[in-house]
């Protein structure tokens, strides 16, 4: 087998008798509502032999529409068949006439000596985790060598599925693991001041590579690759860069080296530039691995400050009124779930509208209710949101305008906190918030 890289999550495996599967190809569209652009720029032939595509979940940077328009329609897409059909009808619509939907394990013959894996989420928690619900990995093994695309999933989340793959597969040739945050925190949390927003983001990059850790210590690879994590905010985000919690791979490399230089005393932590290669029978790489310059950083940084996003293409800008009659029944929504969930928290969110109102959320179910900015209470633990009232109202008209994990994960939301912690419910309900 061989694997091509082509930046951020897109990945091929070229197996033993030629065929190709391209992963979560993320090319051309700016992801999470426009401000997410991989760097560097990804290099890929359209004319490239692709005979299977993966797709991992619904994400825009690993479901990339523009990128599969421009692929051949009679490509067969291998996706989870997931209870909740939006990814396989986004996919149909797109004009595929082959698309696979596996069961979790299931197994697919890609051709005589290679077969393929998808594990979903199939486990249940009381964590509320998006992760949860959308995540899926694909393994990839011929009589040789076993693949394992691990994706965005998070190691705590997939315990079974882990413990199945490791008593099925004892040996695992080549891992590729997320290793980093993808999330609006600590960057959007403007109530930190500027050295405790470097304290979390050094905290979170952490965090994040000791979770790599787990997994791989778990799982032993003979060779691992942090991919699926490194991206570059532009537009009006741009200045938010530096206090992401985002390593690159090679930043990641450098941490496993200097802090938990254990796991490469028998392991190779794979770092390939975009458009490069690894052999899994020869062991090499097609080329060594070049980092990019701070300056090349700037530049690209620089060149994408000018990025509009979807909702600032509109004129017009909506009032309060516009927005609270689409409230009552993102609320009734929201509420039911929260029952459902058999969640409660004394925390208040408040989300800023024009004319210096705000809307004020219970996650209690006492209700809503409009306040002036000069009646605001603080008795409480709070969440205080403000973000484009043109997005605003697009995220309350429901996900088929814009859906809220979306914006989030965008760093298009900005949070003032207090106390700074993290009630993972409370965003989990946020994105049922919408009529």
């Amino acid at each position: 087998m061989k694997l091509h890289y082509y930046g951020a999550a897109s990945i091929a495996i070229d197996t033993v008798k030629g065929k190709r599967i391209l992963c979560d190809p993320w090319f051309d569209t700016p992801a999470f509502l426009g401000s997410w652009i991989p760097f560097p720029k990804p290099i890929f032939d359209y004319n490239e032999q692709i005979d299977f595509i993966y797709i991992s979940h619904a994400h825009s940077d690993h479901l990339d529409i523009k990128t599969l328009s421009k692929l051949s329609k009679e490509i067969s897409i291998l996706i989870y068949d997931f209870e909740n059909a939006f990814l396989y009808n986004r996919i149909k619509l797109l004009g595929f006439k082959k698309i696979h939907r596996l069961k979790n394990g299931e197994e697919f013959r890609i051709d005589e000596d290679t077969i393929v894996k998808i594990y979903g989420p199939t486990e249940i928690h009381s964590s509320l985790a998006k992760q949860d619900v959308i995540d899926t990995s694909l393994l990839i093994k011929d009589d040789q060598h076993v693949v394992l695309n691990f994706n965005d999933n998070l190691y705590e989340l997939r315990n079974e599925v882990l413990q199945k793959i490791k008593s099925e597969n004892p040996k695992i040739d080549l891992l590729c693991h997320g290793y980093t945050s993808a999330s609006s925190y600590p960057q959007c949390t403007i109530s930190l001041s500027d050295n405790e927003m470097t304290k979390e983001r050094d905290r979170v990059n952490q965090h994040c590579l000791e979770r790599s850790r787990k997994l791989i210590e778990f799982l032993d690879p003979e060779v691992f690759m942090p991919f699926a994590g490194f991206y570059v905010l532009c537009g009006k985000l741009s200045s938010l860069n530096s206090k992401k919690a985002n390593l690159h791979p090679f930043e990641a490399l450098g941490s496993y080296e200097q802090k938990m230089s254990n796991i490469l005393e028998n392991r190779k932590c794979l770092v390939l530039n975009n458009n490069k290669s690894y052999c899994l029978s020869t062991k090499k790489e097609s080329n060594p691995y070049r980092h990019y310059t701070e300056e090349d950083l700037r530049l690209f940084i620089e060149e994408n400050k000018e990025i509009k996003f979807p909702y600032e293409l509109f004129d017009r800008i909506p009032n309060s009124q516009d927005i609270l009659c689409l409230v009552d029944n993102c609320y009734k929504r929201m509420e039911s779930h929260r029952k459902k969930f058999n969640f409660s928290s004394e925390t208040i969110v408040f989300i800023k509208l024009p004319e210096n109102l705000y809307l004020s959320l219970s996650f209690n179910g006492k209700g809503y209710s409009t306040i002036k900015d000069d009646q605001l209470s603080f008795n409480t633990g709070f969440i205080m949101m403000e973000l484009d009232y043109r997005l605003l109202e697009m995220l309350l008209k429901g996900p088929r305008s814009a859906h809220w994990d979306n914006a989030d994960h965008g760093s298009h939301i900005k949070y003032y906190k207090k106390p700074n912690t993290y009630e993972r419910g409370i965003y989990h309900l946020m994105c049922y918030f919408h009529r």
